[in-house]
């Protein structure tokens, strides 16, 4: 009907009632929409953690994976859903008191991130935007600013830079 309708769920992230530049992806294995990161959160730590909405019961629930073994907190970060891998990749974002570089993995059969350590890297980026590439296999990620573009190979955990402009800089 292309109309907004609230579903109101009977719980939500303890961080979202004043959560802003958080990142929100939909696992399709799972049937779930994984929240990630933000700032401005009404909690000690600032943000949230990994949280998890279930479609199907209209519910949220933390991730029961140790916060410490979770991507570090950040705003203004990406995520996208790698279908071949059956992974959503995060990569960057802002803490703050700096933009990061790391590369995280979410394993959505398992349910578990894990930190990846690729040779090359992307340089320090928030406010990117990411998308998957079907045709291709890759991860695309697009920053702000010169040399910005670049594809990730979740299975061979390599980024390579993309060569060429997007018109963008």
């Amino acid at each position: 009907t292309r109309k907004w309708t609230n579903l109101k769920p009977a719980n939500s992230p303890l961080a979202c009632q004043m959560l802003v530049w958080a990142s929100l992806c939909y696992d399709p294995v799972n049937d779930e929409a994984l929240l990630f990161g933000g700032g401005m959160a009404a909690n000690p730590w600032g943000g949230a953690c990994t949280w998890l909405y279930d479609c199907e019961t209209n519910g949220w629930r933390a991730l029961e994976q140790p916060r410490e073994k979770q991507p570090p907190l950040r705003g203004c970060v990406q995520t996208a859903y790698d279908a071949k891998n059956q992974c959503i990749v995060l990569f960057g974002g802002n803490a703050q008191d700096r933009y990061l570089a790391d590369t995280w993995v979410y394993d959505v059969k398992t349910r578990e991130w894990s930190e990846r350590k690729p040779e090359l890297s992307p340089p320090p980026v928030a406010s990117c935007g990411m998308a998957y590439l079907a045709k291709d296999g890759l991860i695309l990620m697009v920053g702000a600013g010169h040399d910005s573009t670049w594809t990730y190979d979740t299975a061979g955990n390599r980024w390579t830079r993309c060569r060429g402009s997007l018109g963008l800089d």
